[in-house]
């Protein structure tokens, strides 16, 4: 089944969802289907954070951990009073590395692993500047709803839902496309003519869309994330192989 038209790219996500098909046949799908629609799509443009690395080192288990912020007010009574302060979590990772490569660099060759993940942390500056992260299992959505039109408002943020809980997308990148819902039907706007898109996920409309009018998108994102320490752990355990237990960042609200 080929991918040139929006019910393709569903039908291929379904048998995603059902397990029949790897998660690489759907981003080609993806892919194919954005080739193809070149005119409707709108590119993001690029980003001037720099991209995690990914490399073969990395280990299981890798932990993601959504924290939040809360003041508890307790009386003398035991009775407690509950403010939270946040209005989605913060996410930290925690990566570990059991195995990066190391070597005499002579010229022509490319950097090995702990020279590579050395080299952007950092690029970062520890904790300074943040980067973008790929997070493989939340990386995409699919005709995902993000903002319904009152007629007025032309500006909506970019969201992605995880089990019915939304959180905005600050980090969309490549080709993203928007559409609006007529009866059972998602057509699509034109990129760069009906909408543009920030590197922040800021969509904004040349019209409003109508009151009541439901707005979806389908693309890939990143997550802005900062490292947690100024200091990471190398530990060179044998003769050119090293290791990091620990490599943990946190995500970034724009």
């Amino acid at each position: 089944m080929g991918c040139e038209t929006w019910a393709d790219v569903l039908a291929k996500y379904q048998l995603y969802i059902n397990g029949q098909i790897p998660e690489s046949s759907l981003f080609a799908c993806f892919i194919e289907y954005t080739a193809a629609h070149d005119a409707d799509d709108y590119p993001i443009p690029a980003s001037s954070y720099n991209l995690f690395p990914s490399l073969p080192g990395l280990s299981w288990s890798v932990k993601r951990i959504p924290q939040w912020r809360t003041i508890v007010q307790e009386n003398a009574s035991g009775m407690e009073v509950a403010a939270g302060l946040m209005a989605y979590p913060l996410w930290i990772w925690e990566l570990t590395y059991d195995l990066l490569k190391s070597a005499t660099i002579r010229p022509g060759q490319s950097y090995p692993d702990l020279q590579i993940l050395l080299a952007f942390f950092n690029s970062q500056y520890g904790r300074i500047i943040p980067f973008l992260y790929e997070d493989s299992l939340d990386k995409a959505v699919f005709t995902q709803i993000f903002g319904t039109g009152d007629g007025s408002t032309t500006t909506f943020q970019l969201m992605r839902q995880l089990g019915g809980f939304y959180e905005p997308v600050f980090a969309p990148h490549g080709s993203v496309f928007v559409y609006h819902k007529e009866g059972e039907e998602w057509i699509e706007y034109t990129g760069t003519t009906d909408f543009t898109i920030d590197i922040y996920g800021l969509v904004t409309f040349e019209t409003a869309p109508a009151d009541g009018l439901q707005l979806a998108w389908s693309g890939m994102y990143y997550w802005l994330a900062r490292f947690l320490e100024d200091a990471s752990n190398f530990e060179n355990f044998m003769n050119n192989l090293w290791q990091n237990k620990q490599i943990t960042f946190r995500s970034v609200k724009v």
